[in-house]
């Protein structure tokens, strides 16, 4: 029986961390989520780097918009991707791609999601806008460029990976306690911050831990952690 060698487009999706579950390993699972749009008048491919939260004030085909305007209240005014566009973009022009770098991607419908989705993967969202029409727009020419975006995409993001996940290696602390400690103390303020109506968003909560007296030489040495909240 001859197989069926035809082409299928799968939509992988994944959940952000959500009421108890601080780690969603659907979410943890995609590396990255890239985004695709369209940019009327535009004549090359468009990366965008950012991601606005404000001044969403063009209504939808339903005839909605945003409450207060706003994708997420309280959040950053901005928000950028951890994929380095303005290089990204240079590479493949330099490969003959008809791309272009932004900054900003629209306060549409595009840039909604794109925000949102830097909120929640702290940065691991890509957002391309395509042309609308010509020569470019169409699939023959469209699906090559884009494999090849991605590709390089993925490319320069497992390269920061690496590095990135050296660097943390290098600077885990040597006591098996600190851990412990570190949770019990996070334990204290988030219920401090409960008895005083607030809330630790431990999904987007990061610790520093800086040993006294390391160098480059010693292991870490054991501390004592103290809280005051």
């Amino acid at each position: 029986m001859d197989m069926d060698t035809t082409r299928e487009t799968v939509v992988v999706t994944g959940f952000a961390p959500f009421r108890q579950y601080v780690v969603n390993p659907s979410w943890e699972a995609a590396k990255v989520v890239i985004h695709l749009g369209i940019a009327p008048g535009s004549k090359g491919i468009t990366l965008e780097q950012t991601g606005k939260n404000h001044c969403y004030k063009d209504r939808d085909v339903s005839g909605l918009f945003p409450v207060h305007h706003c994708c997420i209240e309280g959040g950053p005014g901005r928000l950028d991707s951890i994929i380095d566009m303005r290089s990204l973009s240079k590479h493949l022009k330099n490969m003959g791609l008809d791309v272009i770098y932004s900054r900003d991607a629209g306060r549409y419908l595009c840039d909604f999601v794109y925000y949102y989705s830097l909120y929640l993967g702290q940065g691991k969202a890509a957002l391309i806008h395509v042309p609308a029409s010509g020569s470019l727009a169409s699939p023959e020419r469209l699906v090559p460029q884009l494999q090849t975006i991605i590709h390089a995409l993925l490319r320069q993001l497992g390269s920061s990976a690496h590095t990135t996940s050296e660097y943390v290696d290098s600077t885990q602390p040597d006591d098996p306690t600190v851990a412990a400690r570190i949770s019990a103390c996070l334990t204290d303020i988030s219920g401090w911050m409960k008895d005083h109506h607030l809330q630790l968003n431990l999904a987007k909560t990061e610790l520093l831990v800086v040993p006294a007296n390391q160098t480059l030489h010693q292991p870490t040495s054991p501390f004592n952690l103290v809280c005051h909240p």
